[in-house]
């Protein structure tokens, strides 16, 4: 079909009608895979306006609530789309906007089978029962204090075994993290050496402050020996 021909005959009339007598399965549902097929195949392009409901109906001999339910279905499919009184017209393609992936965050993925939000009310309803709001939203002790360092051993127990508490130190985020201890531990020029796979935020960090990194080899239990006495050595 061209722009040119009559708005009503959107692809091949008679193919409609062929695939209501052949196919499996309700006649509705083969209403909408004809769509479906023939939006594939490009026969019906976006923009392209379908028949009428009724026209249709009398055109392929069913009733109207067959039409009708089987358009729903190319609806619900993404396939048609109504455009008020001017009828009803071939779908854009859906642009695909899911979220990129991006490894360069250290974020876990929300747990699919959580309802976080209700989560996260039930989490602040708990801390605002025993701490006051104005206070949270003051500015706190750097490093944390006895209550934050006592949660991190706690935290960190699974993983290290028992941690004093008073050798936990809390940071706004990993990032503060790596740029203090770079600071306190190194010197500008100085080389850092590292697995060659590594938390991406700690090449900028380096960079950032004028360090720079050099990867050791490893195998299957992490920096082997040898290869990080001759790193040192160098």
């Amino acid at each position: 079909m061209t722009h040119d021909q009559p708005a009503e005959s959107a692809g091949d009339i008679n193919a409609w009608a062929t695939a209501m007598q052949s196919g499996n399965g309700p006649r509705y549902l083969r209403l909408a895979d004809f769509i479906e097929a023939a939006v594939a195949h490009g026969t019906l392009r976006p923009g392209e306006r379908v028949p009428a409901q009724r026209s249709l109906a009398n055109l392929l001999a069913v009733d109207l609530t067959t039409v009708t339910r089987g358009f729903n279905e190319a609806r619900r499919r993404g396939l048609i789309e109504a455009r008020g009184p001017l009828g009803t017209f071939i779908a854009a393609p859906r642009a695909e906007l899911l979220q990129r992936v991006d490894l360069s965050m250290n974020i876990p993925p929300a747990p699919a089978d959580l309802d976080m939000n209700a989560l996260l009310r039930e989490g602040m309803a708990r801390v605002l029962v025993r701490s006051d709001a104005d206070l949270l939203m003051t500015y706190h002790m750097g490093g944390g204090g006895r209550a934050d360092w006592q949660a991190g051993a706690k935290w960190l127990q699974p993983v290290l075994g028992h941690v004093a508490p008073d050798r936990v130190v809390v940071c706004p985020g990993a990032q503060a993290a790596l740029a203090a201890l770079i600071l306190a531990f190194t010197q500008p020029g100085e080389v850092i050496l590292a697995e060659p796979l590594l938390y991406p935020g700690m090449p900028h960090a380096a960079a950032q402050l004028g360090r720079r990194i050099a990867p050791v080899a490893v195998d299957d239990h992490g920096m082997r020996p040898d290869a990080l006495e001759a790193a040192c050595r160098k």
